[in-house]
């Protein structure tokens, strides 16, 4: 007779049983003769969670040369880990960070393991997305009280940002804003430039 310590009981001589809760259980089998001579044996079965892998990255959106950080949740006992990031870069760090230098998608791969249940992994897709790139073009001359104007095509970005604060897609340059710069949004990435001045006033005879 068998006691698997959670109620179940067997009269067979191998009965198969799954436990479906983690725990321990004390598992007694009793044997009787046809004698009538009895004994019994106590083990302890200890059952834990189901090796899973699992994890996640802190944003959304994956811009070329960011550092990603990702995070393991994976469940199970004594749990080593593997990471395969698609690019031919890999980790054995729990919660490993990278950095994509190339615009691709990438599957990355978590594998982990345990010396009680095995293995388990999962791929998981990363779309590193290009810096969006705007050029303000070569240094311009200017003298001090002169103005230049200046325009982009802001239809090729979701939004931008002039040194001074100015959102418009044209703007007025002079000695004042001395260095001008500009940074560019494009699905949730970001580029930049900047225009160098040289400070020149015309020579009157």
């Amino acid at each position: 007779n068998w006691d698997l310590g959670n109620g179940i009981r067997f009269s067979t001589t191998s009965p198969q049983h799954t436990l479906d809760q983690t725990g321990n259980y004390p598992v007694e089998l009793v044997a009787i003769s046809d004698k009538g001579c009895r004994d019994s044996i106590l083990k302890n079965i200890s059952v834990t969670d189901s090796l899973r892998a699992n994890f996640t990255w802190a944003k959304p959106i994956v811009c070329l040369n960011e550092l990603v950080q990702f995070s393991d949740s994976s469940i199970g006992p004594n749990i080593s880990h593997s990471w395969d990031f698609g690019d031919q870069n890999s980790s054995t760090d729990i919660n490993p960070s990278h950095t994509y230098i190339q615009v691709a998608p990438f599957d990355v791969k978590l594998t982990v393991s345990s010396p009680t249940c095995g293995s388990d992994s999962l791929v998981k897709r990363i779309n590193v997305l290009g810096l969006p790139a705007v050029d303000l073009g070569a240094p311009i001359e200017l003298c001090p009280g002169n103005a230049e104007f200046l325009q982009i095509n802001s239809n090729a970005y979701d939004s931008l940002i002039w040194s001074n604060g100015a959102t418009t897609d044209s703007i007025s340059v002079t000695t004042s804003l001395d260095p001008l710069s500009i940074k560019v949004y494009k699905n949730g990435c970001s580029g930049g430039d900047t225009l160098d001045m040289i400070i020149k006033c015309p020579v009157f005879a």
